[in-house]
């Protein structure tokens, strides 16, 4: 009989309190901790609360644990805990891979969260959240992508024990992500779990994914790095970045007899930006090819330009034939994380009815010695014949 009665007061106080245990069915729970522990003797509405309070103390400390222990994603995503290498907050995530048939497990960061110092071998700590003792992992650099570009950084892992129980890779989808697709990202904010979910593709090229974005600006600090999931639970991209919706404006540049460059024009309500996974594979591919990837820059099917993993485009210019038939130069195109840029076909993005050559200028990413290089591509669009100069701009 006390036992009802404790039963009912308990359920009574869920009824109260219920959204804090949504999910779980807590009653049950309670119901079969009071019939265990509630002596057949307690006679009085004292003993009877006495006993309440020991179960529900008792189902909150349950409900705490299970909501400590790591959520599947956790397995694959980590923060980096801020350190003389590594100053600065960010989160990262664990992929596999194949290579030539061999299955190979690598780390991913942002390249703009590794400092630019940093040499090639060098370790830092990475965290796993396991829902009891955070997991400290040391991490090896291995290669660093260009900021502007590909911004991503290729990491490896001590495979210590613990690390390969708790740790389950995600898989890279290198196939291209369908226009309005929705996505979801998970990372840590401040070292916290954090999600983006409901993340609509805005725009979309080889080179970046544009979507919307949830988070508010307290919430973002130490996301870059995380991994952009499609609904199959695989890694599209790598979050680099976001702008609010003043920011983030498209204004269209303007060709000679007002071609719009860009042909679309809208606001958003706040942006963020993802490097591909097609990208991000290229990484790898250059880990195994001595430290270099070089992609080409077409212009239909004329190469113009080649860009490595730790290069961008800096600047693009067009030749064209004006009404006096005199060549002429006009700049189009400077160096950002410019969301309509196709650089796999760049005839997409500055087509022009009297386009005669096109100028792409690429520079790499201080190096570890502060060394960048500069490469100027002028290419004859009719004969296809492409001049290259290259010169050093800082040591």
């Amino acid at each position: 009989m006390k036992t009802t009665l404790i039963s009912g007061f308990l359920c009574a106080l869920l009824a109260v309190t219920g959204p804090a245990w949504a999910g779980v069915n807590v009653p049950k729970k309670i119901n079969a901790l009071v019939k265990k522990t509630a002596p057949k003797e307690a006679a009085s509405s004292v003993t009877a609360k006495t006993y309440i309070a020991a179960a529900v103390k008792k189902v909150e400390q349950a409900l705490r644990r299970k909501a400590k222990e790591a959520e599947p994603w956790q397995h694959s995503v980590f923060y980096i805990k801020p350190s003389w290498q590594m100053p600065v907050a960010a989160s990262g995530f664990v992929f596999q891979t194949q290579y030539r048939g061999k299955e190979e497990i690598y780390g991913l960061i942002s390249a703009h969260v590794t400092p630019p110092s940093m040499q090639k071998g060098e370790k830092f700590e990475v965290v796993f959240n396991t829902g009891k003792k955070p997991l400290l992992v040391q991490a090896e650099l291995l290669l660093r992508g260009s900021s502007f570009r590909l911004d991503a950084s290729l990491i490896r892992f001590t495979p210590t024990p613990e690390f390969l129980a708790f740790v389950k890779p995600f898989v890279l989808n290198e196939r291209k992500v369908l226009p309005w697709a929705t996505l979801s990202s998970v990372g840590y904010a401040r070292r916290e779990p954090s999600y983006a979910p409901e993340r609509k593709v805005r725009v979309l090229n080889p080179s970046l994914i544009t979507t919307t974005y949830t988070l508010q600006r307290h919430q973002r600090a130490g996301f870059c790095g995380s991994p952009l999931l499609n609904n199959q639970g695989e890694v599209v991209g790598i979050h680099c970045g976001s702008l609010t919706e003043e920011a983030w404006q498209n204004k269209p540049a303007i060709l000679p007899e007002g071609q719009k460059i860009w042909p679309i024009n809208y606001h958003s309500q706040r942006v963020s930006f993802a490097v591909p996974s097609l990208l991000l594979g290229d990484l790898v591919r250059a880990y195994h090819q001595g430290g270099s990837f070089k992609r080409p820059i077409l212009w239909d099917s004329i190469t113009v330009a080649e860009v490595d993993i730790n290069e961008h485009i800096e600047s693009i210019a067009i030749m064209y034939t004006g009404e006096d038939h005199l060549l002429q130069s006009e700049p189009v195109w400077l160096a950002a994380k410019e969301p309509f840029l196709n650089e796999l076909n760049l005839r997409e993005t500055f087509d022009h009815p009297h386009i005669a050559g096109i100028a792409v200028v690429v520079q790499s990413s201080p190096a570890a010695d502060k060394t960048c290089q500069r490469r100027t591509y002028v290419t004859d669009i009719k004969s296809g014949i492409t001049d290259v100069t290259q010169e050093t701009i800082c040591n």
